[in-house]
């Protein structure tokens, strides 16, 4: 799932091969939804033909992880933090309940800064 255009996700596809890296894409003007509309996520719940308890939702907005764990996803949601290490962002789970797992728990290539190790 991401909120984005068609100039945008053909970038993201052709620089950095976002869409190869995941079995489904959803980009929002595809599906003609954006999150967090709750109707976004139930079509990706009927399109995965999954129980809701079964998708894996992270986000770094607090209001898209509310409404995607509202309708039973597993959501959680991830902050960036600028680090000096190898790969300048590391991502981690900063939910209310959670406590921050350790930096490398979790690397998404972000915009403006692939992650050519993502890719191997």
């Amino acid at each position: 799932m991401s909120n984005t255009n068609e100039f945008h996700w053909e970038r993201f596809r052709r620089e950095w091969s976002l869409d190869a890296h995941f079995h489904h894409n959803f980009p929002s003007h595809q599906v003609g939804k954006l999150k967090p509309d709750a109707a976004y996520f139930r079509h990706v719940i009927e399109a995965l033909d999954v129980p809701a308890e079964r998708v894996l939702f992270v986000d770094d907005n607090p209001l898209n992880v509310e409404a995607a764990g509202r309708l039973g996803i597993v959501a959680r949601r991830v902050c960036r933090r600028r680090r000096r290490c190898a790969t300048p962002w590391t991502t981690w789970d900063c939910s209310p309940d959670r406590a921050p797992a350790p930096a490398h728990a979790f690397q998404l290539p972000m915009p403006m800064s692939p992650f050519p190790e993502l890719t191997k």
